[in-house]
């Protein structure tokens, strides 16, 4: 019964957070909806069967369901079981509705209303983030990062070139590095087996070194070599500095931004083959990270992983594809362009293919959830694969 309460244990954070994250993302979409006169009919926390929930003086239906996955929010005109349903617009094969529709109708609206109805979900997780980040380093400051020198490793590069605790990395092949961030993409942007020129702050002493990073390669999922440079360092922990109002909300915006770029540099070098497919977690992956943290009882270290989440969950919401945020978005602008709607036929299409690449998508994610299983780890130890 250990596995049972350890799973116990690891799902009731994660659904906790996900929970919150979830009702910001849907509550705007239906914050959205109801500035442009969009009826709203349910919101609902979770899916599946209702367990409790009451109806609003506007008529929209306030729920929390059976299984608390997720949430959505259904307007007018949007429907659990296709076009069929009663207040779906009937539309001929060119998508030009063959019956007058109401004022509260989501396809009533213009297509860059629909627009702003279907990205206001992912700006709200943003929102959330920026807000969270800036919570705590208003509460406990904000991390610098340090490129300080603490150790260096025995027969590395960086111990055979003569750098030393201390040491202060400024400029990698003349290029300025001040973030590991920096330094790690500076180093990869070398090439193998070549020297590189580093450039060292010593006892405020501008020195320069020159060494040859080590160089491994570890193959993706298509067989591409992936190139990891190194050059044997510890860095030392960045200084805790504290921020004004206005630094606070700077840094806020500006760390939220580097993080949604290097979530998509990642999601996207997934794609290309340039990043291991085993980058890629899915929920149980998610759920043992929520539980290692809320054990950590560190409550920065929890929001922090909240904002990582909330970023990662408005950020894949933008992507154009279909049955995302994103693709509906796109689909909008397409009908504004256009100025008509797309065709039965095409949206059809679309919404196949949106079902297809969402469900690889996940089932990707979870298997690589489930290899990462001791029991399945064994078995593939002994199978030599």
């Amino acid at each position: 019964m250990h596995w049972l309460s350890e799973a116990f244990f690891y799902s009731i954070p994660f659904l906790l957070i996900f929970t919150l994250i979830v009702f910001i993302h849907e509550l705007g979409h239906f914050w959205a909806a109801r500035k442009s006169g969009i009826m709203v009919k349910t919101f609902s926390i979770g899916i599946g069967p209702e367990i409790y929930g009451y109806t609003d003086a506007r008529n929209t239906r306030w729920r929390i369901s059976l299984v608390p996955l997720g949430g959505y929010v259904m307007m007018e005109g949007d429907t659990e079981d296709g076009e069929d349903s009663a207040d779906a617009p009937k539309r001929d094969d060119t998508g030009v509705s063959s019956h007058p529709l109401s004022s509260g109708n989501l396809f009533e609206k213009s297509p860059w209303q629909r627009f702003w109805v279907s990205v206001s979900g992912p700006l709200c997780n943003y929102l959330l983030a920026v807000v969270l980040l800036g919570g705590i380093y208003s509460a406990v400051g904000r991390s610098e990062s340090s490129l300080l020198v603490s150790e260096t490793l025995e027969t590395s590069p960086a111990t055979a070139a003569g750098l030393l605790p201390g040491d202060v990395i400024t400029h990698i092949n003349e290029t300025p590095v001040a973030t590991f961030r920096e330094l790690r993409q500076a180093l990869h942007k070398g090439l193998p087996n070549t020297p590189i020129t580093i450039r060292l702050l010593r006892e405020e002493e501008s020195i320069q070194k020159s060494l040859i990073p080590t160089y491994t390669e570890k193959k993706n999922i298509f067989g591409r070599p992936i190139p990891i440079f190194s050059m044997g360092v510890l860095l030392a922990e960045g200084e805790v500095r504290s921020l004004s109002i206005l630094s606070t909300l700077w840094y806020s915006l500006k760390d939220v931004g580097i993080m949604s770029a290097d979530m998509a540099m990642a999601l996207g070098g997934i794609f290309t083959g340039t990043q291991p497919v085993g980058n890629l977690g899915g929920p149980i992956r998610i759920a043992e990270m929520a539980g290692t943290i809320s054990k950590s009882g560190s409550l920065p270290h929890i929001l922090l992983f909240i904002v990582t989440l909330s970023v990662n969950l408005g950020l894949v919401n933008l992507f154009p594809f279909p049955g995302l945020d994103g693709g509906t978005a796109m689909v909008c602008v397409f009908e504004g362009v256009l100025r008509r709607p797309l065709s039965k036929r095409v949206r059809e299409v679309i919404g196949y293919c949106g079902f297809v690449m969402i469900g690889m998508l996940m089932l990707l994610g979870l298997g690589n959830d489930l290899l990462q299983l001791p029991v399945l780890q064994k078995i593939w130890n002994f199978l030599g694969l």
